[in-house]
């Protein structure tokens, strides 16, 4: 095995110990190397909206002289934006962050259907979608990393938020054993005031792939015109 030595300050960036950042850079994952430059550099990319909330705030004060109603109301939209996307982008780095936290994996028995509905309650937090099931009646105990499983549901629920942004519609979830497999469908159609982009580097889906292959299994996102059909399966480990 080739050895590979790790920068101190890189590590203490991505919270990584040497050996599992090791085993990562190991394991090949295409996009490991954006990625780890996306966490490093998260200061710096959340310095311009921060400054233009600042800056903004200043000439909406008058402090730098007098505005017009019309520049007044502008500022504040200006203001509104930059917060938007300060959020967005502290969620998105946060979410990428918990990917590489370091994590040994356990197995543990547990009922996949009801992991899957407690993780789809949050599509209703706050929002108005309407969530439709397609999941056994009973328990598919299944015995897996439950801590990894979860993370990736919620990986899959917010690429559904960013598809529907306006919060509401119907999300259509399923979940059925596939020979000795578990497969989970989460299904709907775009928003037409806005049209979801699926970018290569959205964080979310890097998040649901990386996770997906740590379980052995696959993910993936299917369109067909305004529907898209996020999947994941993952082998069930029996006793």
């Amino acid at each position: 095995m080739a050895i590979i030595e790790i920068p101190d300050d890189w590590l203490e960036t991505t919270g990584l110990t040497s050996e599992s950042a090791r085993d990562y850079l190991l394991a090949g994952y295409p996009v490991m190397k954006e990625i780890c430059l996306f966490h490093m550099a998260s200061s710096t990319i959340r310095t311009p909206p921060n400054s233009i909330i600042g800056y903004a705030r200043v000439i909406l004060s008058g402090l730098e002289g007098p505005v017009t109603e019309r520049q007044s109301e502008d500022l504040r939209l200006i203001i509104h934006s930059a917060e938007y996307l300060f959020e967005h982008l502290t969620n998105f780095i946060n979410t990428v962050s918990s990917v590489f936290k370091n994590h040994t994996t356990y197995l543990s028995n547990f009922d996949i259907v009801k992991t899957v509905a407690s993780t789809a309650s949050f599509l209703t937090k706050n929002c108005e979608y309407e969530v439709e099931y397609n999941i056994p009646d009973k328990a598919l105990v299944i015995q897996s990393d439950k801590i990894l499983v979860n993370r990736l549901l919620s990986g899959m629920t917010e690429l559904v938020k960013q598809i529907r942004p306006t919060h509401k519609g119907v999300i259509f979830i399923s979940v059925e054993q596939v020979g000795s497999a578990v497969q989970i469908k989460f299904s709907t159609t775009q928003d037409d005031e806005y049209p979801f982009q699926l970018s290569g580097n959205n964080p979310f889906v890097f998040m649901a792939h990386s996770l997906a292959k740590e379980l052995k299994g696959d993910f993936g996102i299917i369109q067909q015109e305004k529907s898209w059909q996020i999947t994941t399966s993952f082998p069930i480990v029996y006793e």
